[in-house]
């Protein structure tokens, strides 16, 4: 991703076409903690991503968080659009967090925040 972002020439990665989600580092180590603090998870595997993911989404919010920046074109290709029951993981955020999910621009722009 960090690639992407500086202008490096780079295969397209995996994940620009396909149903991917995307999980802030800030919010999967939260929902681990909730899980094993929890008494209701009981040992269950839960999603610790709540929303669908493209490297044209992505690019998105970079073009309207940097209007200076030139990148690359939207990847060819159609993303096919997914979703998955979060429900539970949204539940213990909310309950030993106080709070909701980040977004996807939180997210996109948080990982690059060292490049600008």
């Amino acid at each position: 991703m960090n690639d992407i972002f500086v202008g490096a020439e780079t295969d397209a990665p995996f994940w620009i076409g396909t149903a991917e989600f995307i999980s802030d580092t800030r919010d999967s180590a939260a929902i681990h903690v909730a899980a094993l603090l929890s008494t209701e998870t009981n040992g269950e595997r839960l999603f610790a991503a709540e929303q669908s993911f493209s490297g044209n989404k992505m690019l998105a919010v970079w073009r309207k968080a940097f209007p200076e920046r030139k990148f690359r074109p939207d990847f060819d290709g159609p993303h096919v659009e997914v979703t998955l029951d979060a429900s539970k993981s949204t539940k213990l955020l909310k309950e030993m967090e106080g709070r909701s999910w980040y977004t996807l621009e939180q997210t996109v722009l948080a990982n690059v925040a060292n490049l600008v």
